[in-house]
């Protein structure tokens, strides 16, 4: 409506029920303030959300807060818990995560901007290694996001002509 403030917002839709609940992301105790949410993944039933950190002032602090980790067990009945901040790459935001879980160990991917992609230990987001992004600077595309299926890192970009998915 007219006057209203804008606000972004985490919607969770059950399927077996059908029903949606939502929250406002900006709330204090989620720790993120009025900034962009950027990408979501899951890892053992908690949300990882990353957004834009580049307005904190503190390039440390930036660096440790481009990702929150909350828990949200009842959508309809409370607000999301705060879990943690973790970091980001700490050079650019991450614009797409993904979890995925091999030989016991669980890792987090991240963007680093549009160029390259990090992994890192997913409970803690302690960088690992760091890879540029396919096709990232040959033609310029812009990062959607990023899966993790079929045993494979899937990337997502816009692209001159149809979108694009790349198997890593």
């Amino acid at each position: 409506e007219k006057g209203e403030e804008l606000a972004s917002r985490l919607w969770r839709f059950v399927l077996d029920d059908g029903k949606a609940a939502s929250i406002v992301l900006s709330l204090y105790q989620l720790r993120i303030g009025d900034r962009e949410p950027l990408g979501v993944a899951v890892d053992n039933g908690q949300l990882l959300i990353c957004f834009d950190s580049t307005g904190y002032g503190d390039p440390n602090l930036r660096a440790m807060r481009g990702i929150i980790r909350v828990e949200w067990p009842a959508p309809y009945k409370d607000l999301p818990r705060f879990i943690r901040h973790m970091p980001d790459a700490g050079t650019a935001n991450s614009r797409g995560l993904a979890v995925m879980e091999m030989e016991g160990a669980r890792y987090l991917w991240a963007t680093v901007g549009d160029t390259h992609i990090y992994c890192a230990d997913a409970p803690t987001g302690r960088g690992l290694f760091a890879f540029e992004r396919p096709h990232a600077v040959e033609i310029g595309s812009v990062c959607r996001g990023l899966a993790f299926g079929q045993g494979s890192l899937w990337v997502s970009e816009n692209a001159p002509g149809p979108d694009r998915v790349h198997r890593v």
